[in-house]
């Protein structure tokens, strides 16, 4: 049962990375999210704090372990979702980088 839950968690903490890190990305359909202010969005902020602290009640208390059926993760498996946000990130500045720059040679 516990291999389980943490399967569980770590399968919820893999989509919960995933929506915070694709949020950050997905500000602006060109500008690369280094550009851009990162926390002028109260509201995505809010968002994303109560999605972190949802996250932290069902994988580390007692009655989200009981709700939800998980178990808590230890940071060797929240390091093992790193390579995914990277890959994200990556991937999407990549897209970016290509539209903005699809843009200036049809300017030219």
């Amino acid at each position: 049962m516990a291999v389980k839950a943490e399967f569980i968690s770590y399968q919820s903490m893999k989509h919960w990375t995933a929506q915070i890190v694709n949020a950050f990305m997905c500000r602006s359909e060109r500008q690369s999210a280094f550009s851009a202010a990162m926390f002028t969005n109260k509201l995505l902020m809010i968002g994303i704090g109560l999605e972190i602290l949802f996250a932290l009640f069902v994988n580390y208390t007692e009655l989200g372990n009981a709700i939800f059926k998980t178990a808590p993760i230890g940071i060797d498996v929240w390091l093992s979702v790193v390579p995914m946000m990277v890959t994200m990130v990556v991937l999407e500045e990549l897209r970016k980088w290509i539209v903005r720059r699809r843009r200036t040679r049809i300017k030219d």
